[in-house]
């Protein structure tokens, strides 16, 4: 098996059109001989900054020393970048191998029970980082929490929440406490449990929840963060005893999920693994994350950002107006049908002096011509395209060197954006 023919046998398996479940994910693993047995795992769910978060753990224990398998979802380019050690993305031909390895084991499940893509390729995580000797697992929860495929893991060393808000309604409920039911349901027995900063209504079901797995609860304290310094390069920050902190991701919201990492430094460091505080400081100062605030060009400028509900938006927004100072942008925006994308739409209008709406390449994506039609009820200067690039090369057709343009709405058109100024 190469890597072509790996991508086409774990999309072949794309979708899951039933219940979530973790049975047919299980009795792989269990063929396997369970290889996320043997692995040690910070657990990492959340609607928005699960991303940023695994990032940022990641790069402060590898600076720490030790050998850290990162699993994220989705991918901007190719299927290989969701798992990588220590910032290395797996190559083509170990993905192609592991890959044949889990098919093998597949094999022996009767057909209606193989796992789909992203259970296909957890399991092909966990046998790599095993197979490879990694000290430490940092896990991104792919969709809610309780029933999504990472969660077969045994209790992690640490378990997780970001900032929790509406998404994935169609899964995972229509309220703010369903969803975080379904969150919650990482938390496993005699745990250690870190929090982001909620809501009372998220932070209640968080908090009832360690109580029934007999697991102990610390939220970050956002109190303790004093910003020093914010540009459209980076912050310098600190957060209790650590202090002069460098970050290139920008934003309120990136210093917060700086805050929960440290909280799980500080667990780690309580159950003795060694990270000083020069590991913290030059983890965090190495981090970067394609997609999130990014600046793509300063001349004109050109912003980038993967936010695709109304919390990430209203943060976006939130961000953009410290750094555009009264001016408007042409805003790029592009989602998937089954988004809130008429919640997002009041947080860009006032900051936006004309809109290019475009069709990221996703089987979900809502038409430009539909979302347009929508955006017009609300702003007079709306055009549609069919491609994230045809958008962008409009945008910068029309744009002066003193202009600003933002891409939003969806990471599945981040990466034809990027490439626009990446590759050129």
């Amino acid at each position: 098996m190469n890597y072509q023919e790996a991508i086409r046998y774990l999309r072949s398996y794309k979708r899951n059109t039933g219940e979530l479940s973790l049975k047919n994910l299980d009795k792989l693993l269990d063929y396997m001989n369970h290889p996320e047995k043997k692995l040690k795992f910070i657990h990492v769910a959340g609607t928005n900054g699960k991303g940023s978060t695994c990032k940022m753990l990641s790069s402060i224990l590898r600076s720490a020393g030790y050998k850290v398998g990162l699993f994220t979802s989705p991918f901007l380019e190719t299927e290989n970048e969701q798992i990588q050690i220590n910032g290395q993305v797996i190559s083509n031909e170990d993905f192609a191998k592991v890959c044949k390895k889990v098919k093998d084991f597949s094999s022996y499940l009767m057909l209606d029970e193989i796992p789909t893509e992203f259970e296909l390729t957890t399991a092909m995580a966990f046998q790599y980082f095993y197979e490879t000797n990694c000290d430490l697992v940092v896990l991104e929860v792919g969709l809610g929490g309780e029933l999504d495929a990472t969660n077969v893991i045994e209790t992690p060393l640490v378990s997780v929440f970001t900032n929790i808000g509406i998404d994935h309604v169609d899964y995972l409920g229509k309220t703010i406490k369903e969803i975080a039911c379904k969150k919650a349901g990482i938390i496993k027995e005699n745990g250690i449990v870190i929090s982001y900063e909620q809501t009372k209504e998220v932070e209640e079901v968080i908090k009832i929840r360690c109580e029934e797995r007999h697991s102990r609860l610390i939220v970050a304290d956002f109190s303790n963060l004093k910003l020093h310094q914010e540009n459209l390069s980076g912050q310098k920050f600190s957060y209790k005893q650590n202090t002069n902190l460098s970050l290139s991701l920008i934003g309120e919201h990136q210093r917060k999920n700086a805050a929960v990492v440290l909280e799980v430094i500080s667990q780690l460091q309580m159950l003795g693994y060694k990270v000083s505080p020069n590991a913290i400081t030059e983890g965090i100062s190495y981090v970067t994350w394609p997609g999130r605030f990014e600046v793509l060009c300063k001349k004109p400028l050109v912003i980038l950002d993967g936010g695709h509900n109304v919390q990430c938006v209203e943060a976006f927004a939130e961000v953009l107006k410290q750094f555009i100072q009264g001016k408007k942008a042409t805003v790029i925006l592009g989602v998937l049908a089954d988004k809130d994308y008429q919640g997002m739409i009041p947080y860009l209008v006032p900051l936006t002096k004309r809109f290019i709406t475009v069709t990221p390449k996703n089987s979900r994506a809502l038409p430009s011509i539909q979302l347009a039609e929508e955006l017009s009820k609300y702003h007079p200067l709306v055009s549609s395209y069919t491609s994230p690039v045809e958008g962008i090369m409009a945008a910068l057709r029309d744009a002066r060197e003193d202009d600003i343009i933002c891409a939003i709405g969806s990471l599945y058109m981040a990466a034809e954006i990027r490439d626009c100024f990446i590759h050129e």
